[in-house]
């Protein structure tokens, strides 16, 4: 059953939109669900206040250099892993997808190494 706000509360809602407020946060402000502002906001087409993927990452990117990272083995692995993929990704390019889960599944199972 929809929620039915007060005339007040509906203004309130439009308010709090208009100042960039998401739909949760609005929803929580007015003690209703999320997805009764998400229905209000695409019944009026009015796009949302923050779109996916557009929060703030908090791991940084940057990269630390492997060697670092990793223990000297761990480095020679990871290089082997690599150069194995590489090639083989090589061997089948236009022939079908890479699948590297079941690349690195079956590079586990035949000891870390690729032939042809």
């Amino acid at each position: 059953m929809p929620v039915k706000l007060t005339a007040e509360q509906n203004n309130e809602r439009m308010e709090l939109y208009r100042e960039g407020w998401t739909d949760k946060k609005i929803g929580d402000s007015l003690g209703i669900s999320y997805s009764t502002v998400f229905g209000w906001r695409t019944k009026y087409g009015l796009p949302a206040n923050s779109k996916r993927g557009t929060y703030k990452r908090v791991v940084d990117r940057s990269g630390v250099p492997m060697v670092e990272a990793l223990p000297p083995d761990g480095c020679r692995l990871v290089k082997a892993f690599l150069r194995d993929l590489v090639a083989f990704a090589g061997e089948i390019r236009g022939k079908e997808n890479i699948n590297i889960s079941r690349f690195m599944w079956k590079w586990r199972e035949i000891g870390g190494r690729y032939s042809k």
